[in-house]
């Protein structure tokens, strides 16, 4: 049940488990691993992990910290909780916090909503207490709603969030392509052949990024992150554009190999960005090489080498200000490291492989002093560049190369192969996969892009169980939407004629907007 739907209780608990302590211990001081959404008291909250403490409190960080989060907007509560580990094996409770009492404010985007017990539990002391077990911590939250604002709900005849229509563009000869299909600051996605819902999530976006008020809004959230509407604009924009607008944020990367690991098939591991550049950096590995950590190198390495291939997405930099996304997969039943590339050429960046194949040596290496099965030749392994692969043919697409990469290869061949044509497709639908994941915990998104749909659809909008029909007058704004769309493929279909060969033309009837911009590009090359 959802914490919107879930009944107001005055008290309640939740336990959250960790898994996978080895793996998170390394993070910098200040990130932390997230709950799932719970209700208490008619409000919904989570628990956060910190494992290197909180980076805004002084002389925490041998501690981990642990933190409460009010997640419902608009609200002023006061609460009492307390906070404890568990062990799984006896059920004994350590108590971190007992009634400790706090108020958490969501009023404004400054207040206060985090309460975060910055010295929960020194560090080496939970590595070696009973309440860290087979690579696990649990966690035990019991709250009590001391009292608390009321939140008012959002009524039936709501304002719908449609977003600013597209004007129409002015044609001028002699300019590329990309500049005849953009009007005013923001440009308009190519909307051909997006469904309804594909269509929704662009409009919704690109309206949130049309104002600084609300590019910051957040659209998606899952426990590895968060994305804010603006990191997700890149995707909203059309095919005929390349530049560094379209580049993706890790944080896109991440969410993606989230969202796509229940797809994937075979025994494979989508790391997120950082477990790469942390493993590929010296300096922190030095921070956690220490002889009292060993045992969690070897929890580390065995989580790794429980996998056929672990996919490491790295953003590799190359010139003054170059950046390229590659991904380097470590098969540990080939001995190799595979590297995938959409573009650049191995010398570019065969150095960050080095870095990373070395840094997972050095960690196997640590953990074979508890766990001699592990491999002892990791810093031998050869790295080879797979040659034959889907490439790119623009400047922008690697991060969404680099994400079928994970998806589709199967550490032989690409299962299924694709193009740079089923690339620009899939940059159209991949924001709203990811709006609707099943792990993004942003409702909200969700409910303003379902409106949009609805607009867009000429169909009514029902919200807690009333009608809300459309008015003559957004039904009015729609079509102006839609008549300027076709206005848009008419003027450059017509520019696109005067500067191509109109003898090598298809009939009328068979011309489309993509065929005209290949040919543009063709008759402008020659």
């Amino acid at each position: 049940m959802s914490a919107e739907n879930s009944p107001p209780t005055p008290s309640g608990e939740h336990v959250f488990e960790v898994t996978n302590y080895s793996l998170h211990r390394c993070l910098d001081a200040g990130l932390s691993v997230r709950s799932s959404t719970f209700n208490v008291g008619g409000y919904a909250w989570s628990i956060s992990f910190h494992p290197s403490g909180d980076a805004q409190v002084e002389d925490s960080s041998d501690y981990v910290a642990v933190s409460l989060e009010l997640m419902t907007k608009g609200a002023l509560v006061e609460v009492s909780y307390d906070m404890a580990l568990v062990d799984m094996t006896t059920g004994m409770r350590w108590f971190g916090a007992k009634s400790e009492k706090a108020e958490l404010d969501t009023r404004c985007a400054d207040s206060f909503c985090r309460w975060c017990l910055s010295q929960f539990k020194r560090r080496d002391e939970l590595e070696t207490s009973p309440y860290l077990h087979d690579d696990r911590v649990v966690i035990e939250c019991i709250l009590t709603v001391i009292k608390g604002s009321e939140v008012p709900e959002v009524p039936a005849t709501a304002e719908i969030v449609v977003p600013p229509l597209f004007g129409l563009l002015k044609k001028r000869k002699n300019e590329q392509v990309s500049e005849t299909v953009a009007s005013g600051k923001e440009k308009p996605a190519d909307l051909n052949g997006c469904t309804p819902r594909e269509r929704a999530a662009i409009l919704y976006i690109q309206s949130l990024c049309s104002s600084k008020e609300t590019e910051g809004k957040v659209v998606f959230k899952s426990q590895r992150g968060s994305i804010a509407a603006s990191a997700m604009r890149c995707l909203t924009l059309p095919s005929v554009i390349d530049g560094s607008d379209k580049y993706l944020e890790s944080a896109i990367i991440d969410a993606y190999a989230v969202h796509v690991k229940a797809h994937t098939q075979g025994c494979r591991l989508l790391c997120p960005v950082w477990y790469g550049s942390m493993i590929a950096d010296q300096d922190r590995l030095d921070c956690c090489n220490k002889p009292e950590h060993r045992s969690f190198y070897q929890n580390f390495c065995r989580t790794f080498y429980e996998y056929d291939q672990i996919f490491f997405p790295l953003l590799v930099k190359y010139g003054e200000s170059g950046c390229h996304w590659i991904v380097a997969v470590m098969s540990t039943t080939k001995k190799e490291f595979q590297i995938l590339d959409s573009d650049r050429n191995l010398e570019l960046f065969e150095g960050e492989v080095e870095k990373l194949r070395n840094g997972m040596a050095r960690m196997t290496s640590m953990a074979r002093i508890v766990d001699p099965s592990l491999p002892n030749d990791v810093e031998t392994w050869k790295i080879i560049e797979i040659k034959q692969l889907p490439k790119q043919t623009d400047g922008c697409s690697c991060g969404l190369y680099v994400m079928k990469y994970m998806e589709y290869w199967d550490g032989t061949k690409m299962r299924p192969n694709f193009t740079q044509g089923e690339i620009h497709i899939f940059r159209k639908k991949l924001l709203a996969e990811l709006l609707f994941s099943d792990f993004n915990e942003v409702t909200e998104a969700k409910k303003e892009v379902g409106k949009i749909m609805k607009l867009l659809t000429g169909q009514h909008y029902t919200h807690d169980s009333k009608d809300f029909t459309l008015s003559l007058h957004w039904v009015w704004e729609i079509w102006i939407f839609k008549i300027s769309i076709l206005a848009v493929d008419t003027i450059v279909l017509i520019f696109v004629s005067e500067a191509c060969d109109c003898s090598r033309m298809p009939p009328p009837s068979a011309i489309k907007l993509t065929d005209c911009v290949l040919q543009f590009k063709d008759a402008t090359s020659n």
